[in-house]
C-alpha cells in the first residue's frame, strides 16, 4: 500500500496519523521523488494525499482515506 504525499501538505499529514492510528501499514513516497513523479504521472494523479492499494483502487484526500479506513474497522 503506498501512500503518495507532498511535503506541507496538511491533510498528507492527518492521514499519516490516522492510518498509524489505525495501525494499517503502508510506504510513504513522495511527489517530489523520481519515484514519486512517476507514480503521480502512471496513476493520474493530480492531488495528493493519495494512497494506492492497486491500480484500480485509489482513494484521494482525507476524507475518502478516512471514510476507507472507518469502513473497514
Amino acid at each position: 500500500m503506498l501512500l503518495l504525499t507532498s511535503p506541507n501538505c496538511p491533510e498528507c499529514t492527518k492521514v499519516k496519523d490516522l492510518l498509524r492510528k489505525a495501525g494499517v501499514k503502508f510506504r510513504e513516497v513522495s511527489v517530489t521523488s523520481d519515484e514519486g513523479l512517476k507514480l503521480g504521472i502512471a496513476y493520474g494523479l493530480t492531488h495528493v494525499p493519495a494512497l494506492i492499494l492497486d491500480e484500480n483502487h485509489i482513494y484521494i484526500g482525507f476524507d475518502e482515506i478516512a471514510r476507507l479506513i472507518r469502513s473497514s474497522d
